[in-house]
């Protein structure tokens, strides 16, 4: 599905942060750059990005929570600092530069070949069924997956620490209703054996009224969108089983 992989990437200029438009110039074109690694690999966590701009450097960090920034660096003055991010860059494993630790492999160039880990169990990704083209905010994004010949569709997706059990309650209560997607597991991902949460890597740069955790469901069935009937027939015949189910 696809045919690169970006860890990290750098914007380098030679206008300044101190002019206001030049500063928004280098935010706007870093976000485009960085929001076509999270669209194009759902499988990110977060994502570091460096800039240089006229001799200072500083650090991005993306996630669903936002962007944090560093504060300047002069690339002469403290090449150590520099030096140090790179090589976490290139050498740090992969829950440390920004991969999603669910996903198995962890470093893919196909969706063919990958798996998400419920839990305790691995489920082969057969497709993906819906992607949020959002940094910021829940990410969610559904799969087609199978087990044991059995298949079952995982939201993967991060919830507002004050809503955590909100979807997973009402799943309950509707269990067994027809029409309505039934709810097999919800789990919260626990990295090292703490919550997997947008302020782990950052708790003292994070925002605590935007803290989100990473959440996901394994429900059934699986299902297509709305919106890829193949005829006005086959949307006809959708919208009266739903509207059958009430």
């Amino acid at each position: 599905m696809f045919s690169w992989e970006v860890v990290s990437f750098m914007e380098l200029t030679s206008s300044s942060y101190s002019q206001s438009d030049s500063a928004s110039n280098i935010q706007n074109a870093i976000m485009r750059k960085a929001y076509a690694v999270f669209t194009s690999q759902p499988g990110w966590w977060f994502l570091f990005v460096l800039s240089i701009t006229n001799q200072e450097f500083r650090i991005h960090m993306f996630d669903h929570s936002g962007v944090v920034l560093s504060r300047p660096y002069n690339i002469h003055q403290s090449p150590c600092i520099l030096l140090c991010m790179l090589s976490m860059l290139t050498f740090g494993n992969f829950g440390h530069v920004g991969y999603n630790p669910t996903f198995l492999p962890q470093y893919l160039t196909s969706w063919t070949t990958a798996m998400i880990q419920v839990e305790s169990t691995a489920y082969d990704i057969i497709d993906q069924i819906f992607f949020n083209f959002l940094i910021r905010g829940w990410g969610t994004s559904c799969w087609h997956v199978r087990h044991k010949n059995k298949d079952y569709m995982i939201k993967d997706a991060w919830t507002h620490e004050s809503h955590v059990n909100c979807k997973r309650d009402i799943l309950t209560k509707i269990w067994g209703l027809k029409g309505v997607p039934q709810l097999i597991s919800a789990w919260t991902v626990e990295i090292g054996g703490v919550d997997d949460q947008t302020d782990t890597c950052c708790s003292s740069l994070s925002c605590s009224s935007d803290i989100q955790i990473h959440c996901p469901l394994l429900m059934q069935p699986v299902e297509i969108p709305l919106s890829d009937f193949s005829s006005i027939h086959e949307l006809l015949s959708i919208l009266i089983n739903i509207l059958d189910s009430k």
